[in-house]
């Protein structure tokens, strides 16, 4: 399928851009949430105070004693809250403000994105179907009040993955050096995105042989600041790495029980049944051998029980909608005045959005197996740029899903990769409403 048109397409593209900025920016406005600075952002803050002040990262607290360099956290998001820590201080609510509505922004740009990379092979009324779905999705929404990396995330795996398809329409390599930067931005943002560039890059390989060249260059540009960031960590003493932050992932992700307990440990302020996971996740971090055997004995007495924990409970989880290391529904931190409670249109969109949402996750399914089965050759650049598109679209759905569901599966994880979930989806209802449409033309023309 050809492109849309430009005209209509900017116009559309267009308002639907500014509604999802306006409804973020409403949200990060009138939403309060008590305490912003919990949990993971107690280090996001921490890091970026510590870079804007001392030009350290660190996740020692504020005005520390002592500031030990490491890279427990990525250093993606501690660095655009240090820009505005160190434009406006942190005594006040700018630097707070500032971060909050650039979230809204770049959530309103990840809407955009999403449908520029979905305009290279979906017609223009399902293409806004998308776009007004991930800019009225509470989840994306509610998470730009948050100092979390998801939004930022977000915005760069979109903006990758765009880059990139421009770069394979036009052949070039300064695109494509430009798609591997965003890449390398957004694993710095969130590690777990650096071996998806590795695999973008061998599917690529394989199904474009003419282009390898061009995606060499993906493949060193992509890993070019990872690398940097890596060589660093090589030179600190600090034993908190993103590494060790992995396995306590790993471990925390093998336990069924480990969001129920820690919701119920929390709420009753009861420690003992985190006991057996915190003992758990010691003895991985002392010996990593030692922590994998033990982990993998634990699987062998009820083998079936962890097959369908990490084939089927893990990714419904990812993909459900109550976000269980939080406050639960779409927040991850408690709130008051959110729209979401307290304008009726809101709540309606957002009980249509929670209808919605495993229908959207089943249909997402069938999209990705629709994306990755479409082939093309290599002598059109926009027919290769088109189905190149849907490739990656449907790779960062199926990455997305394994590595989540190998660490920890949380609502909360799926929220940057939700608009292309929605293109997914979005792709296989209009597969279906072409067949209908076939189907009905052939049905008309034996009646005749």
């Amino acid at each position: 399928m050809h492109p849309v048109s430009s005209k209509r397409f900017t116009w559309i593209a267009a308002g639907i851009t500014l509604l999802a900025l306006a409804l973020r920016w409403y949200f990060v406005t009138v939403t309060v949430v008590i305490h912003p600075i919990r949990g993971d952002a107690i280090q996001y803050f921490a890091c970026a105070w510590n870079l804007a002040h001392l030009g350290v990262f660190s996740t020692s607290a504020p005005h520390a004693a002592v500031v030990v360099p490491d890279s427990f956290r990525d250093p993606g998001f501690p660095a655009l809250l240090a820009v505005w820590l160190k434009l406006f201080g942190d005594h006040g609510q700018g630097w707070y403000a500032g971060i909050l509505l650039t979230q809204a922004l770049l959530g309103a740009l990840t809407v955009l994105l999403v449908m520029l990379v979905g305009r290279r092979w979906l017609s223009l009324p399902w293409l806004a179907a998308v776009g007004v779905l991930a800019a009225l999705w509470p989840h994306n929404i509610a998470m730009t009040a948050d100092l979390l990396t998801e939004t930022l995330f977000g915005f760069l795996c979109a903006l990758a993955l765009w880059l990139l398809t421009v770069a394979l329409e036009k052949r070039s390599r300064i695109w494509m050096a430009a798609a591997g930067l965003a890449l390398g931005c957004a694993s710095l943002t969130n590690a777990i995105l650096t071996p998806f560039f590795l695999l973008l890059a061998l599917v690529f390989f394989w199904r474009a042989k003419p282009l390898r060249r061009l995606l060499l260059v993906l493949l060193i540009s992509a890993a070019l600041l990872p690398g940097l960031w890596q060589v660093r960590g090589l030179t600190l003493a600090s034993h908190d790495s993103a590494q060790r932050r992995a396995l306590i992932n790993l471990v925390q992700g093998s336990w069924p029980a480990y969001h129920e307990d820690w919701r119920i440990s929390i709420v009753h302020d009861n420690p003992v049944l985190m006991k057996p996971i915190d003992a758990s996740q010691t003895q991985m971090l002392a010996s990593p051998a030692a922590g994998f055997k033990a982990m993998f004995a634990r699987f062998a007495t009820q083998p079936w029980r962890y097959v369908v924990w990490y084939v089927w409970h893990k990714p419904v989880a990812l993909w459900g909608w109550n976000i269980r290391m939080g406050q639960g529904d779409i927040y991850e931190y408690p709130i008051v005045n959110s729209p979401f409670m307290t304008n009726p249109i809101w709540r309606l969109v957002a009980a249509l959005c929670y209808a919605l949402n495993r229908w959207i996750a089943v249909a997402a399914l069938a999209g990705v197996v629709l994306l990755l089965w479409r082939r093309t050759t290599t002598h059109d650049a926009a027919a290769f740029a088109a189905k190149a598109a849907g490739w990656a679209t449907a790779l960062l759905l199926l990455y997305a899903t394994l590595i989540y569901a190998i660490f920890q599966a949380e609502p909360r994880y799926a929220i940057p990769f939700r608009g292309f979930e929605m293109l997914a989806a979005i792709t296989a209802l209009a597969a279906l409403a072409r067949w209908v449409a076939a189907r009905r033309s052939i049905s008309r023309s034996q009646q005749h």
